[in-house]
């Protein structure tokens, strides 16, 4: 019996951001330096443009990480019967949305919080690099 090997291809960013976009449920985690500690959490989240919208709650060890310029979000998708899949990182800084405009625009965005509890800061992803890959 011979095995068909298996090949791993760098995906294009407009092919990682269509993935971002068309992903449900959209679920991806989040990295983070916070308190002497790199701690990753599993986020909901929504794109508008080229950024990534999360909400949080401001007394989260998330909401203390605003204004980091090295935020990691990764989000992956596997078909184990397969054992294929693609798997897309988006690094960047994440800033608080606390312009009202910016605020009003994004009310309704289609962003709902697995977590418990209410979610009233929302959060921006500002991207400054996109990479991914698929393997399969």
């Amino acid at each position: 019996m011979t095995e068909t090997p298996v090949v791993l291809t760098q995906l294009a960013e407009d092919e990682c951001w269509r993935l971002l976009a068309t992903r449900r449920p959209r679920l991806g985690r989040i990295g983070f330096s916070y308190a002497g500690s790199t701690v990753v959490y599993p986020m909901n989240f929504t794109i508008v443009g080229h950024s990534l919208y999360l909400r949080t709650d401001p007394t989260s060890s998330l909401a203390a990480a605003v204004g980091a310029q090295d935020v990691a979000f990764e989000v992956d998708d596997v078909d184990l019967h397969w054992e294929q899949g693609w798997s897309v990182l988006v690094q960047g800084s994440l800033n608080q949305v606390v312009d009202s405009d910016e605020l009003e625009q994004h009310r309704e965005l289609p962003l709902r919080a697995w977590a418990p509890g209410e979610r009233l800061h929302l959060l921006r992803l500002d991207v400054t690099r996109v990479s991914g890959r698929r393997i399969g």
